[in-house]
């Protein structure tokens, strides 16, 4: 509308200005809606991408839960042989300590 059709009509261009404000955060409370409406159905749709690919997380679960096992293993070995390499220190030591008392 131009200025003579809002004076014709009887709004003043306070009225027009206030109206125009009003459509204005309309339109932005709607954008910020279907932004939110958007990025909800993305979410959603990444969801069930994610779901349908189920068998193969499980699959590489499986596989990492078996490298994890294997860690351990090696750990628990690792830490049985410096046991017994530490005993048989100590034994030895201990051997030669009483030798040398049985020889004073």
């Amino acid at each position: 509308m131009t200025d003579n059709q809002d004076f014709a009509s009887g709004r003043s261009g306070a009225d027009l200005d206030r109206e125009l404000e009003q459509l204005l955060e309309e339109a932005e409370a709607t954008v910020v809606r279907l932004r939110r409406e958007l990025h909800s159905r993305r979410e959603f749709a990444a969801q069930h991408a994610e779901i349908d690919k189920l068998d193969e997380h499980m699959a590489n679960a499986r596989v990492q839960w078996s490298e994890v096992r294997a860690f351990f293993e090696d750990v628990l070995s690792q830490l049985l042989s410096r046991e017994s390499a530490s005993q048989a220190r100590s034994t030895g030591i201990t051997a030669r300590h009483e030798g040398e008392n049985d020889r004073g």
